[in-house]
């Protein structure tokens, strides 16, 4: 009796963490500026019901985010500085949808002009 409960408490615990992994996805990327990968930029994705998700780019520039599945609206911001001139910089907009069937999305490049 108490093999066949352990055995059940493993199988329910295996399959809920299964299922908490097709629940998520990942998106990797770049943020650019003129063909340099960039530090620091904010990477955001705004999801259907409004949630923003949050990230900041690498050393050269790449990213990671996860998040649940579903449609965002990903983009990135930053700053460059020049001198004594602060120039702000962002990225448009690009749709971006998490499935079941393609919850990875890889090598995205958010490249970021002057506002």
């Amino acid at each position: 009796m108490r093999k066949a409960r352990l055995a059940l408490t493993a199988a329910v615990v295996l399959t809920a963490s299964g299922a908490a992994a097709l629940e998520s996805g990942t998106l990797t990327g770049k943020v650019v500026y003129l063909n340099m990968g960039i530090e620091e930029a904010v990477v955001e994705a705004v999801g259907e019901g409004g949630a923003v998700f949050r990230s900041k780019s690498s050393y050269h520039g790449d990213f990671i985010l996860k998040l649940p599945l579903g449609s965002y609206k990903l983009a990135a911001m930053s700053a460059l500085t020049r001198g004594n001139a602060v120039f702000d910089l962002s990225s448009p907009p690009k749709e971006v949808n998490l499935t079941p069937q393609r919850s990875r999305i890889d090598r995205l490049t958010l490249e970021l002009t002057p506002n």
